[in-house]
């Protein structure tokens, strides 16, 4: 009895201990999580600090949170990583990126049933959509995010989204809406004594009446945002409003009040080194100068512009060519680690095949001679396919190098001529007006001369501008972008060009519309030259797969010798096209009946 009563004491004290051992390993754990979040959410805030001037700090940062996150199921804060990156993208012009983040983001939020998670998600979304072109689907996210905030009583989100609601509707000129939906956000705003949101809503509010011509009401307003700003003590917004205060003097013809504040946001904005509004300031204050004519500060202030827009286009120029080299880099590296491993492969493969075969001599010689000949023909047949395959991939990377080195260039070409001659031409002719009170008399016709010379120069580097670039494709898609080509074309009145095709359809990748924009150019000015066409119909189809696009014309038949033997980039830069985005084209050409020209492009590899 003692003996059993002894043995069941040990029992309870081992249980006792290993109780004790566990609530101890749990507490550990528990505070070591703890401590983990932590460590996350500081990353993050520090992401937060610079989505908006350091993009790539920023992002790296937020890689960081969300690796850490996901390793201790911290789904929080994996989904605050996702909108910072979201955010980083942004700024730095990727929407198409940004959209992904933000979606990766809504679905995290989803997973563990934060409706307020999602509704915040929904207005950066918005925000991406609005700046993307998307303003449809853009509206639609906000409208779901407010019934979110509304359902959850949740004051702050109403008003950011009333806010966001706003800018959508002034995209669309339905200021009455916009003002509506600001003054709606600015009242809550109130209540909750939010300054940093009220500075923004009486900014959004004067932006509007300003637009209304309504200059008394929106100097009111943009004044309360200084004052709240100054309190705020947030430089940025400062050189921002400093600069909004300026554009409604100037728009109200009130430019020596307008000069006074444009050249304290380009103090300001110099002082923090934000270089964009800096830029874009000094542009401005040139043409104030020269409305109050003084022509001397007109010019330095643009020769500032023309500097500070020449070192913002280097360092984009740089990080650009530096993100495509690293792409073609990684890409080849891939390849050409995949044709190690087939080549390992066949050699494995020979070394097993001259195995077998010695141990076939060994019984029957001529049956094994038979047998190494057609496994050995086999090898190399194998081998051969293996290479022409890398050959085709790594000439194909190269094509697609080239042409994204020729878009690349045609837009430097085409910026350098709007932004860069184009500005020196406007500088010259500032000069050149400046003189106007010193001519004499009887020069005045020659002066009036070389300012018409100069204007014409002008448009003269528009047109080749536009030519080289569309700015109209980069930014309002394929569809319009054609249609403008083709008015200029039925401008002549020798042919006419029919385009069928929803100009708000989904925006698709700039490699698919750029290349797909050049190759209806090649086969439309080859129509023109080689099939005596009266008429041509472009139409455009898509899905969520497949752009499809239809050349139709009521000339002689085109076939394909003729479009080999065309002049100029001819059937080799259609072919290059279609190939680099492995689309299909098919060409129907018969006697009196015109020609059909069929082309599919796969989208899922781009959107």
């Amino acid at each position: 009895m003692y003996i059993f009563t002894k043995m069941k004491l040990r029992v309870f004290k081992l249980i006792l201990f290993l109780t004790v051992m566990i609530i101890a390993c749990n507490n550990s754990i528990a505070a070591n999580i703890s401590s983990d979040t932590n460590e996350i959410k500081k990353i993050l805030e520090e992401s937060r600090k610079y989505y908006s001037s350091d993009f790539k700090k920023s992002s790296a940062l937020a890689e960081k949170a969300f690796q850490l996150s996901e390793k201790i199921k911290y789904i929080q804060g994996m989904a605050v990583a996702k909108i910072y990156l979201g955010l980083a993208n942004y700024y730095s012009g990727s929407y198409d990126k940004a959209i992904a983040y933000y979606i990766d983001a809504v679905k995290i939020y989803e997973s563990i049933n934060n409706d307020e998670g999602v509704a915040f998600a929904y207005n950066e979304l918005s925000t991406a959509y609005r700046r993307y072109g998307d303003i449809k689907k853009a509206q639609e996210y906000l409208e779901k995010a407010l019934e979110i905030f509304k359902k959850k009583n949740n004051q702050n989100g109403i008003a950011q989204t009333l806010d966001n609601l706003g800018v959508v509707y002034e995209t669309n000129q339905d200021l009455d809406i916009a003002l509506k939906s600001y003054r709606a956000a600015l009242n809550i705003r109130i209540t909750l004594k939010d300054t940093l949101g009220l500075s923004y809503c009486y900014a959004n509010i004067a932006g509007i009446y300003m637009m209304q011509k309504k200059y008394d009401n929106a100097l009111k307003n943009i004044f309360t945002s200084l004052q709240l700003r100054e309190i705020l003590k947030d430089t940025q917004a400062l050189a921002i409003t400093l600069n909004n205060i300026g554009e409604i003097y100037y728009d109200k013809n009130d430019p020596n009040n307008a000069l006074i504040y444009f050249e304290k946001s380009v103090a300001l904005s110099g002082k923090i080194g934000y270089k964009d509004l800096y830029q874009y300031t000094c542009n401005i204050l040139s043409d104030v100068c020269f409305t109050l004519k003084k022509f001397e500060q007109a010019y330095t202030y643009q020769k500032l512009s023309f500097t500070i827009r020449d070192s913002i286009y280097n360092e984009r120029k740089n990080k650009q060519i530096a993100e495509i080299k690293t792409k073609y880099d990684t890409e080849k590296k891939e390849q050409d680690n995949m044709l190690l491993t087939e080549q390992n492969k066949v050699k494995d493969l020979e070394i097993e095949n001259s195995y077998n075969q010695k141990l076939i001599l060994v019984s029957i010689i001529i049956l094994s001679v038979i047998v190494f000949a057609l496994i050995f023909s086999r090898s190399k047949i194998k081998q051969r396919e293996l290479l022409n395959t890398s050959l085709l991939k790594q000439e194909r990377l190269k094509n697609k190098a080239i042409i994204i080195t020729q878009e690349e260039e045609r837009k430097r070409i085409a910026s350098e001529l709007h932004d860069g001659i184009g500005q020196m031409m406007s500088a010259a002719k500032l000069n050149v007006a400046s003189l106007e009170d010193v001519i004499e008399k009887n020069e005045v016709q020659k002066f009036k001369t070389a300012l018409d010379l100069i204007d014409e120069s002008c448009r003269e580097l528009r047109t080749i501008s536009h030519n080289m670039m569309p700015g109209v494709l980069i930014k309002s898609g394929l569809v319009k972008a054609v249609k403008e080509f083709s008015d200029k074309i039925n401008a002549s009145g020798k042919i006419e060009i029919n385009v069928n095709g929803d100009e708000e359809i989904m925006r698709h990748n700039e490699l698919i519309e750029i290349n797909a924009y050049r190759i209806i150019q090649e086969l439309v000015n080859n129509i023109i030259k080689y099939a005596n066409a009266k008429s041509i119909q472009i139409s455009f189809n898509t899905d969520e797969k497949m752009l499809s696009i239809m050349i139709e014309d009521d000339g002689e038949a085109l076939d394909k010798t003729t479009l080999k033997t065309a002049t100029g980039n001819g059937w080799h830069n259609i072919n290059s096209r279609i190939n680099l985005l492995k689309g299909k084209i098919e060409i129907d050409s018969k006697p009196n009946n015109g020609t059909v020209v069929s082309i599919d492009i796969p989208l899922m590899q781009y959107e």
